[in-house]
């Protein structure tokens, strides 16, 4: 039922009680009449009140119910307490004002929303287009109060949460309606972000929107929105065009956008940035235009007019400076970022004081390189669906700019990632580009201008054709200091330090090559002023200075182009004038310019490794993706023409104490059409002066791939001193005077596996003279030592010669007062090099003998006037010996093995003992073939008492010494004869001397002379030459160490070999057990010793007995057996009447022996003989009768010691007696002692003295 129905009812009922309540039936019926005249003119007024009453019904119950019906209906949907404070309605406007509608937070506390008034008027249309339709809408001083709680929890998130439910009553169709004008002014949006402690502030909130309808009739016609607002200090307007509802959407937005700071709400980014943003002020007028994609007509976005920055300053994290940019403009002519061919068409980009700091870290990354990987996150595998299968061709964007202008900009490029940093400012720096577009062949115009706080200008004028990928101009740099780029050059030259200034200019193209881009510069010019190199970990002089390796006052090179890709390098014309440099070897040896490539910091290494190992996986993986490339071609590098005039050259040698100076002065060199092509030819010539008198001319015809040419070599007067450094290494001397004279030619060719190096020509060195530094005496010097028609070469190494020379030579041998050979100490340095030396030496030889010998030939050597002067200085007093007047010759020296070279030698020792050499020999023939004699006569052994005395401990008061030696070599094997005589070998007092041999040598002379005075020995000496233990000096030694040692050790067996005798027949001799009797093998060896005694007459001998505990103790008790049994014999001869001569004398007949052993037996007073019961002995066999007499005899060492005494004695008395030596040289001595590990034996041994 209608609400109007129950109304009418109501009123009804109301009026029938009042009426019953006031009359009665009768006078209803009276008045019945006048009721029906009067009810049709009050119908008219019922009506007109029922209106009216309707109306003030609404007037007065719209309010209420309008707002118990917003209260409790938005309460319930917002989860919230909604509260309105007045709500009034017009029924005859149709029109609703709501005031201070609130919507109160979460906990009721404060309010999230207030409205400070909604009025909203009601179009009658709305009857006819059954549809909501408002006249006017309007919102007056909004307030809204927005608070962040959490990341992603706000105070209005549970409203969301609310609305976010799924509702379980099918949506409703799309309701219709047409809202007009619709306003809102005065409204304010505080937002709290409590996580960030950030407020926000939105005043002056103005929106205006003329109209939104989604009617049929309306949906074509362009809406015209407007919102304004202040942000913090901003200012917003946004006013725009759009048809919302139409078929197609179009939509156009203009914002305006005044001194936006964007430092607020950095902290909204979703993103943590790399780089601190402290300022940047936004601002634009921008229009957007937006068309919705309708059939074939895709989506449109185009964009124009201008957008910029001002006071931007980005930083790093930590502080430092990135970007600062007083003002970038962009003046947008048209962008269509979504077209089927972007458009980029950029009017006017203009740049004011950018401020831009580049930096490279010192992980050799470039900082935005950095910023940039921590910026960006992995990218995460989405699996595509299958409409982003479908592949979109869009076609290259094109980008267009009318004018790019950089100015008054300031470059600060800092490189941390080379050793000691490196800084550059350019300020000012200008960047110009014009017509620059990527959709014609049209080349744009480029400019770059720049200029260092110092002297660095930079001039770059270009055309650049991006299309066609072709680019061209000129580039100019001029004042270029050396010395700011040294960290860049530092890693590969860590000691160099250029000083200098430098410019160069020419023209660039850059077209597409085979490979990518070609590259060519061309019509360059290379200017180099003051240019220097010095040593940068040189001590500084006390102005600052550090020495100069190298000035070049002026530089030029001309004509100069340069291909990249065909790697080609040309220099027409270079010229240098009055070039100066030094060449310094310091005191480790090490040469400055080598030292320049060499690093010697672990942190340079470590970079230089990090990188390298970096270069080497990139390099690894380019080659792993890419397909397989041609080889790169090899740089071509050329000359046409180069000069260096007055130029001079100072070569310093600190390696030695005192430091050596080689000045090239007067320089000229001259190179001519030189290129490193194959087989180009070039010519070189060169002049200049070496110290105070020497010359050097050369020109030279030559190729540099390969390498070889042919020089003409003129060298005169040039001194040696220079090649003292090189002395100082491996000898101990000083050279201190001498010169070099050359001439010839010198070929080389070093393309081939092995150098091949040949000189022929002749070769002097005159007013040669070299001093030993151990000793500081004249070491080696001669007048003229000249090679005639020499050639030497290295492949196959040969040298030859028709005549070397040695004229006026003098050599000096000294052995120092430590026992050192100056020969010797002038070439060892370290022992460790000596005890290396035979281990080297045998592994030389090994390796040597599959090599093949260099062929030499030397028609003749010949040595003239020579001198040899020795001293030695280790024994006091001096002894020194000279070898004068030494000549001769060798001929025929020859790698020839079928040839044999003949010696000659001869000279003097002293001025009086001759002394020759002479035989063949051939030292290159793989058996070392050898023949020579020497001998000398008449040595007069006084001059060597010093050596006696030192070394012997007595001097020498007389003698004379001749020998004969022949050394022979065949097949490797060393035989050597060596013949020593000493005459009248006469030592004198006894020196003392620590260094004296504790061995007897005068009891060893004693054994070697002969009772002439005559010690004659000789020394045969043989062993192979690959014995790397065989030595002929050492074998020499240990013979007459070991002939002297045995004098000690075994003189009976020197003795011996002399007379014929076996070694061990004469030191002892040897008795049965427990008997002093000689025997017949005893005799013999008495008879030898006698005949040894009477040859050497002044030896003495010493006797000593020795007896055998064991064998001379059973000796001693048969002994005594026997002795009773001889003795009771004897008893029984004298009492049968029979005389005895000697009791000792008397034979026991077999027959015999038991009857008298039983007779001994049972005499003797033995408790241990076996008796029977009655006491009476038992028979026993004789060998048992011998055991109990035999163990009853006690042997005393008493015994024992009478029976060696008794030995010594007997031999004594035969020597005396039967061999007549004289009893003064024959000595009893006591006997001997057990020693361990040496038991007594039964035996008398003799000692010489």
């Amino acid at each position: 039922m209608p609400p109007s129905a129950g109304r009418g009812r109501m009123r009804a009922c109301l009026c029938l009680c009042l009426v019953r309540s006031m009359i009665t039936r009768e006078k209803l019926l009276a008045l019945l009449p006048r009721l029906r005249q009067l009810a049709a003119r009050r119908s008219v007024k019922i009506a007109a009140a029922s209106v009216l009453g309707l109306l003030v019904l609404a007037w007065l119950g719209t309010p209420p119910l309008l707002r118990w019906a917003v209260e409790t209906q938005g309460s319930a949907a917002l989860g919230r307490k909604l509260s309105v404070e007045r709500v009034s309605f017009n029924p005859l406007r149709l029109s609703a004002r709501l005031e201070g509608l609130r919507i109160a937070e979460a906990d009721g506390q404060s309010d999230f929303v207030a409205l400070a008034a909604v009025q909203a008027n009601v179009s009658t249309a709305s009857l006819w287009h059954r549809a909501l339709v408002l006249d006017a809408l309007r919102v007056e001083q909004p307030r809204l109060k927005l608070v962040r709680i959490e990341a992603q929890r706000f105070n209005f998130s549970d409203i969301l949460e609310r609305f976010a439910k799924p509702s379980a009553e099918p949506a409703p169709d799309a309701a219709r309606f047409s809202l007009n004008n619709i306003e809102l002014e005065g409204g304010e949006i505080e937002f709290d972000d409590r996580p960030l402690g950030k407020q926000h502030h939105v005043r002056a909130l103005a929106l205006g929107l003329p109209f939104l309808s989604n009617l049929p009739a309306r949906v074509e016609n362009f809406v015209k929105p407007r919102l304004a607002f202040d942000l913090e200090e901003s200012s917003f307007e946004l006013l725009g065009e759009l048809k919302p509802f139409a078929d197609r959407r179009v939509a156009t937005l203009d914002v305006d956008i005044e001194d936006l700071d964007l430092t607020a709400y950095l902290a909204y980014v979703p993103v943590k940035l790399p780089v601190r943003i402290e300022q940047a002020h936004f601002g634009s007028a921008l229009r957007l235009h937006w068309e919705d994609a309708l059939g074939d007509k895709p989506a449109a976005l185009a964009v124009s007019g201008r957008f910029g920055l001002k006071d931007l300053k980005i930083k790093e994290h930590s502080g430092a400076d990135l970007l600062a940019v007083q003002s970038l403009q962009v003046e947008l002519e048209r962008v269509e970022p979504i077209a089927s061919q972007p458009l980029l068409h950029v009017r006017a980009l203009n740049v004011e004081a950018p401020q831009i700091e580049l930096l490279r870290e010192k992980d050799r990354r470039f900082r935005l390189e950095r910023l940039a990987t921590e910026f960006v996150a992995p990218a995460r595998k989405v699996q595509p669906s299958p409409a982003a299968k479908t592949e979109v061709k869009v076609a290259a964007p094109r980008v267009l700019i009318d004018k790019l202008s950089v100015s008054h900009g300031r470059l600060n490029w800092r490189d941390e990632a080379v050793p000691g940093g490196f800084a550059l400012k350019l300020d000012p720096f200008e960047v110009q580009l014009s017509q620059f577009d990527l959709g014609t062949s049209k080349p744009a115009s480029f400019t770059l201008q720049a200029a260092s706080e110092k002297s660095l200008r930079i001039d770059l004028q270009a055309q650049l054709n991006v299309l066609a990928e072709t680019y061209s101009g000129h580039f100019a740099f001029a004042g270029m200091q050396l010395e700011p780029l040294r960290p860049y050059y530092q890693a590969a030259l860590p000691r160099a330090l250029f000083k200098g200034e430098t410019a160069l200019a020419g023209e660039f193209s850059v077209v597409p090559g085979k490979a990518g881009p070609a590259v060519r510069l061309d019509k360059m010019a290379l200017d180099l002023r003051d240019f220097s190199l010095a040593d940068a970990a040189a001590k500084p002089d006390k102005a600052g200075q550090r020495s100069i390796l190298l000035k070049v006052p002026q530089t030029r090179a001309e004509e100069m182009r340069m291909d990249l890709e065909l790697r080609e390098l040309h220099i027409g014309r270079f010229s240098n004038r009055g070039l100066q440099a030094m060449l310094l070897r310091d005191a480790d040896g090490v040469l400055n310019l080598a030292d320049m490539f060499q690093s010697h910091s672990n942190a340079d290494s470590k970079a230089r490794k990090v990188l390298k190992d970096r270069l080497e996986r990139a390099a690894e993986a380019v080659l792993e993706a890419a397909p397989a490339a041609e080889p790169e071609l090899p740089w071509q590098f050329s000359v046409g023409r180069a000069e260096i005039n007055e130029g001079g050259v100072r070569i310093e040698d600190r390696s030695s104490s005192v430091p050596v100076v080689v000045d090239v002065r007067e320089l000229g060199l001259s190179l001519q059409d030189w290129s490193s092509r194959r087989n180009a030819q070039a010519k070189a010539s060169l002049s200049a002066r070496i110290n105070r008198n020497g010359r050097m001319n050369a020109d030279a015809a030559f190729s540099t791939e390969p390498l070889r040419g042919r020089v003409n070599l003129d060298l005169s007067a040039v001194e040696l001193l220079p090649a003292q450094a090189y002395l100082e290494d491996q000898f101990r001397v000083l050279l201190t005077r001498g010169t070099l004279t050359a001439k010839g030619k010198l070929d080389f060719d070093l393309a081939k596996s092995q150098p091949d190096i040949r000189f022929a020509g002749a070769l002097a060195v005159d007013d040669f003279n070299m001093l030993d530094r151990v000793n500081e005496e004249d070491f080696l010097r001669w007048r003229r030592l000249a090679l005639q028609d020499m050639s030497v070469q290295t492949e196959p190494l040969g040298f030859s010669s028709r005549e070397i020379r040695l004229s006026d030579f003098y050599t000096r041998l000294i052995l120092d007062a430590q026992g050192r050979l100056n020969l010797r100490e002038i070439t060892a340095h370290e022992a460790a090099q000596m005890a290396a030396a035979p281990q080297a030496a045998q592994s030389a030889a090994a390796s040597a003998v599959n090599k093949p010998l260099p062929k030499v030939r030397v028609e003749r050597i010949v040595l003239e006037k020579g001198q040899v002067r020795f001293s030695d200085r280790f024994v006091k007093p001096n002894y020194d010996a000279n070898l004068l007047a030494l000549n001769g010759s060798l001929g025929g020296l020859s790698s020839d093995e079928s040839s044999v070279a003949l010696l000659d030698l001869g000279a003097s020792l002293d001025g009086a003992a001759p002394v020759k050499v002479n035989g063949s020999l051939n030292p290159f023939r793989q058996d070392g073939f050898l023949d020579i004699q020497a001998q000398v006569r008449d040595v007069d052994l006084t001059s060597a008492s010093t050596y006696a005395g030192r070394y012997v401990g007595y001097g020498i008061d007389k003698g004379k010494l001749s020998m004969d030696v022949q050394y022979q070599i065949r097949d490797r094997r060393l035989t050597a004869k060596n013949s020593v005589k000493l005459d009248q070998l006469t030592f004198g007092d006894k020196v003392e001397s620590p260094d004296a041999t504790k061995l007897p040598v005068l009891f060893a002379v004693s054994l070697l002379k002969d009772r002439n005075g005559m010690i004659d020995i000789n020394l045969p000496i043989s062993g192979s030459l690959d014995d790397p233990e065989f030595s002929v000096g050492g074998v020499i030694i240990r013979v007459i160490t070991n002939l002297i040692g045995k004098a000690v050790t075994a003189p009976f067996a020197l003795l011996g070999s002399i007379f014929g005798e076996e070694a061990e027949a004469l030191a002892w001799v040897d008795f049965e057990p427990g008997s002093a009797t000689l025997n017949k093998a005893a005799l013999d060896k008495l008879g030898g010793l006698a005949k040894g005694l009477t040859s050497r007459p002044v030896l003495k001998l010493e006797i000593a007995g020795s007896a055998d505990p064991a064998s001379d103790t059973t000796g001693l008790k048969r002994a005594r057996l026997e002795a009773r049994v001889r003795a009771l014999k004897a008893e029984q001869l004298v009492r049968r009447g029979d005389s005895v001569d000697q009791v000792d004398a008397l034979q026991i007949e077999a027959a015999e022996y038991p009857a008298l052993l039983k007779r001994v037996y049972e005499s003797e007073k033995v408790d241990a003989r076996p008796r029977n019961a009655l006491g009476i002995l038992k028979d026993q066999p004789p060998a048992e009768m011998e055991r109990i007499l035999l163990a009853s005899f006690a042997i005393t060492q008493a015994d024992l010691q009478t029976l060696a005494r008794t030995r010594a004695q007997t031999v004594r008395a035969y020597l005396l007696e039967k061999n007549g030596v004289d009893p003064a040289r024959v000595f009893l001595v006591a006997n001997r002692e057990a020693e361990e590990g040496k038991p007594l034996q039964a035996r008398v041994e003799f000692m010489l003295r």
